[in-house]
């Protein structure tokens, strides 16, 4: 129930303009393919314009994912995100803006763009090297999100990429899908902190065990795990129904 609605051109504001004037044929929006800045400029003016939901896949749906994997990640070393140390590198790229963006709203412990010390590195402007592991903690989590790194691999506690080939690929196709159906089903007005939240518990809920355990080569699911999309779409309806965007009772 989704088509392409390509826009031929750069500057923001025809492009929020053009959306907004044939937004009615929509129950919502998700944006794509925007570099920054100018991506956060059209979201941000979208969803003050518009009264459905406005998305922006790398900005959002990446940020929901790394957060489920890092909750995972930090519990295989034995730490809590409120007490952790996350360096985020490429801040100004649309998934570095929303990680960090995400990460203070779950409530994170520190989130700098300095290495030294810190419990996990999360990169989106090139890969991790022998010396930036050098410079992490013990027990060190890193997350490439641009390329991979064999030092990175073979070194760290927890790896995440997001490439295939190797355990625990970060996409943010893993966090879209459910969080649309779920804010699609109770006619959500908008896509909160709320709800991004509660599907990135949604999503790292389905990596444990019967008894709450986590693995370091699991600490995000496949895009294509049976009950993903399902268990983040129950998630996001309630948290809708909670903080009072959703124009529909949960239906499940």
């Amino acid at each position: 129930d989704a088509f392409p609605l390509p826009v031929n051109t750069s500057d923001p504001r025809r492009i929020v303009d053009t959306v907004a004037l044939c937004s009615s044929v929509f129950a919502g929006i998700h944006l794509s393919d925007i570099a920054a800045p100018r991506c956060f400029e059209i979201h941000e003016a979208l969803n003050a314009r518009l009264d459905i939901p406005v998305l922006h896949d790398r900005q959002h749906g990446t940020a929901v994912a790394i957060l489920a994997a890092l909750t995972n990640a930090l519990a295989v070393v034995g730490k809590s995100l409120s007490s952790a140390t996350i360096a985020v590198t490429g801040q100004d790229t649309p998934a570095g803006y929303g990680t960090v963006a995400l990460l203070s709203a779950a409530g994170v412990g520190t989130i700098t763009d300095s290495l030294g010390g810190a419990d996990a590195l999360v990169r989106f402007d090139r890969p991790a090297t022998a010396a930036c592991l050098d410079e992490l903690g013990a027990d060190a989590i890193v997350f490439n999100l641009e390329g991979t790194s064999p030092e990175a691999l073979g070194r760290a506690t927890v790896y995440a990429s997001a490439l295939p080939g190797a355990p625990n690929q970060l996409n943010s196709a893993i966090a879209f899908p459910g969080i649309w159906k779920g804010a699609l089903a109770v006619r959500a007005t908008e896509i909160n902190d709320a709800m991004l939240l509660a599907a990135a518990e949604a999503i790292s809920a389905l990596c444990r065990d019967e008894d709450g355990s986590v693995s370091a080569d699991l600490v995000v699911p496949s895009v294509i795990s049976t009950n993903l999309v399902r268990d983040v779409a129950a998630a996001v309806q309630h948290a809708a129904h909670s903080t009072g965007v959703a124009r529909l009772v949960p239906v499940v």
